[in-house]
């Protein structure tokens, strides 16, 4: 037994190393606070894989490399936010095949992107959208506002990003008292879930993993002030047996999104809190 599930970790490593990870991340949201200069990110999936879908550049931008996930594009993307590059030829860089002709890369049809940037000191200093590949799995789309972009594939219907876009934008009308970025991405994933989520998993549990991530300027890349993944602890066996019996909710752990919200509800409670963040605690 135990052979077999080295040799099973050992192919799932494998696949990780060659770039290109069992995770087809399904809906995720990636926005940017003009005023605070936060950049932040939600997502959640019937796929474990969904932490590997994301990248941060604090100050700057936040990025999801999603559907068959392409390290080659979400490494690209980085790079180029680190630049300065704003969210449109983040993306059109994105959509060239020659960033895919690498041996073991995955083409651009099978892949989809969310990019929302801030460049401090333009009169227009944020750019948003995405890009999705014609072979994604349906439903697939986005939508892309203001500051944010909303993206998802594999979804039981559009509704889902709908939903999402649909619970930012009402987050972040009321000039009078601010919403954290933070909160307005958990929304807006807790109206993704809502709406069906991941059409591969039970209605009743439209997700197996979700993640937010928020940044404020300084942050260091790999620790940002907000980084919550539920469930909390993946391991190169656990997302190896995933291989094999995938999209199964375990009903002892609880559903992750709601996880998120537990643990972002007693984050906020228990530090200190500006009346900003007071009133935006619902």
């Amino acid at each position: 037994m135990m052979s077999c599930l080295r040799q099973v970790a050992l192919l799932a490593a494998s696949v990780f190393c060659l770039g290109a990870p069992a995770a087809h991340a399904t809906w995720s949201i990636v926005a940017v606070d003009p005023q605070t200069g936060e950049v932040g990110l939600a997502a959640a999936s019937c796929s474990i894989g969904v932490p590997h879908i994301a990248a941060l550049v604090p100050g700057k931008g936040a990025i999801v490399s999603q559907a068959a996930t392409s390290f080659t594009g979400r490494e690209k993307a980085r790079e180029l936010v680190m630049q300065g590059v704003d969210a449109t030829r983040v993306l059109a860089v994105l959509e060239d095949p020659e960033l895919y002709a690498g041996w073991l890369t995955i083409d651009f049809p099978y892949l989809q992107y969310g990019v929302a940037t801030l460049a401090a000191g333009e009169d227009s200093p944020v750019a948003t959208g995405f890009v999705t590949g014609g072979s994604t799995p349906d439903w697939s789309g986005g939508v892309a506002g203001d500051t944010y972009a909303a993206q998802g594939n594999t979804l039981r219907s559009a509704a889902v990003i709908d939903a999402t876009a649909r619970a930012f934008d009402l987050a972040t009308q009321d000039k009078s008292c601010p919403v954290p970025l933070a909160q307005r991405l958990l929304l807006a994933l807790e109206a993704g879930r809502d709406a069906g989520g991941d059409v591969r998993c039970p209605v009743e549990a439209p997700a197996l993993a979700a993640i937010l991530m928020v940044a404020r300027p300084g942050d260091d890349p790999d620790a940002p002030t907000i980084n919550e993944i539920a469930p909390q602890t993946f391991s190169v066996v656990r997302e190896a047996v995933h291989l094999v019996v995938p999209y199964y909710p375990d009903p002892d752990k609880p559903e992750p999104v709601a996880e998120l919200r537990a643990r972002y509800d007693a984050m906020t409670q228990a530090d200190a809190m500006t009346p900003e963040d007071m009133c935006a605690v619902p």
